[in-house]
């Protein structure tokens, strides 16, 4: 498993991919050319089309620190290798010195075609949290302990890191109100829940209400492009704060206390997240689900003795083989079409019709939703 660090990133919200990787980007960018006195920005795709609720631009001239910079908003190029493709040049003295193009692939990170991925490398031994438990109980560690022997004090660094950018987020959201940016005149709640005492409030309604009103809190800045840490994705961002501060408030929890919590919730993240590229989600039979298969192989799930989800990574080809719950069928027959919009899928063994579906679909790519009728 990898570091905690590629778990917990800080940085602009409110998404990963719209504003954390084009940060990240920028930074890379800024340490290659670090005598540029101006850059032009070109976001094209996904990034141009909903860069501004996104706060991209914003985004990218922050990690630019101060440096003239334009950002440009293409629209209309569509030869694109990813749907979150930026240009970025530099100049000094109004001469090209120098370009680089980034892909925002998500989760906050970035490639740069041509060059190979920075691949972070594996620091955890263990993948299953059975083996991670019979580590622990051989040598007496608590599951924070397990984290902090294979990463390190810098990991504890990191995670302080993280719970103060946590604790600054929700203070910024409690003593912020108004209009959220984005045109939808949503207007931010969490000063108002956080202020809504009553004199007869229950113990359950009091701490429900903190709770959302933490929630809120981060979860609004992460909207206004404020910084947060995700945990694990900029949308789930105020989740683990709000559970946190008020566990620390009622529990008088030291904030080294956390930091541990901090640790093995981390851990049992990456054992989620890892098991979730290898298995499928039992859903009801009238539902798909298409999701990364780490052998890079179609993988059918049934459920109560329909097919109820389907696992693929890249398209499907006819001839392609099925494994159901280990067992190879030899799947004879798997046809994908009208991709983007709508599908149809068609899967037969030769003996048995296993369902077909005619379906519309939504996602990013990596993980997409598809619901229709068996038949």
């Amino acid at each position: 498993m990898k570091s905690l660090i590629h778990l917990y990133k800080i940085g602009h919200g409110p998404s990963s991919s719209h504003s954390m990787g084009p940060a990240y980007a920028a930074e890379e960018f800024r340490r290659r050319y670090p005598d540029a006195d101006a850059v032009k920005v070109i976001l094209y795709g996904s990034l141009a089309k909903t860069g501004k609720g996104h706060h991209t631009d914003y985004a990218v001239l922050s990690a630019l620190g101060g440096v003239k910079t334009e950002v440009i908003f293409d629209t209309e190029t569509e030869d694109i290798p990813h749907e979150n493709t930026l240009d970025f040049k530099a100049y000094k003295n109004g001469i090209e010195i120098g370009s680089t193009r980034f892909l925002s692939v998500g989760g906050g990170d970035i490639e740069i075609p041509g060059e190979p991925p920075a691949v972070a490398s594996d620091v955890y031994p263990e993948n299953k949290f059975s083996d991670i438990a019979e580590q622990c109980k051989r040598h007496t560690l608590r599951l924070c302990d397990y984290v902090y022997m294979h990463e390190g004090e810098a990991i504890k660094h990191h995670l302080a890191d993280v719970w103060e950018t946590m604790k600054n987020a929700i203070s910024r959201g409690l003593s912020t109100s108004g209009i959220l940016e984005g045109g939808l005149d949503v207007e931010r709640k969490a000063q108002f829940l956080y202020n809504q005492r009553h004199i007869d409030e229950s113990k359950t309604t009091r701490e429900n209400r903190l709770v959302c009103a933490y929630a809120f809190a981060v979860a609004e800045e992460n909207a206004a492009g404020g910084i947060v840490a995700t945990a694990p994705t900029c949308g789930a961002a105020g989740v683990m704060p709000a559970a946190l501060k008020y566990m620390q408030e009622i529990k008088g929890f030291s904030d080294a206390r956390i930091i541990d919590a901090l640790a093995v919730g981390g851990l049992v993240g990456e054992l989620i997240g890892l098991q979730g590229q290898q298995s499928i989600l039992q859903i009801r039979n009238v539902d798909f689900f298409l999701l990364p298969s780490p052998a890079g192989r179609p993988v059918l799930t049934f459920g109560q003795g329909q097919v109820v989800g389907l696992a693929l990574q890249g398209d499907l080809q006819g001839g392609d083989r099925v494994e159901v719950g280990g067992q190879d069928l030899g799947v004879a027959q798997i046809v994908v079409s009208g991709r983007g919009q709508g599908l149809v899928l068609g899967v037969g063994d030769g003996i048995h019709d296993l369902g077909l579906a005619h379906a519309d679909i939504g996602g990013d790519g990596h993980g997409l939703y598809v619901h229709g009728q068996t038949s």
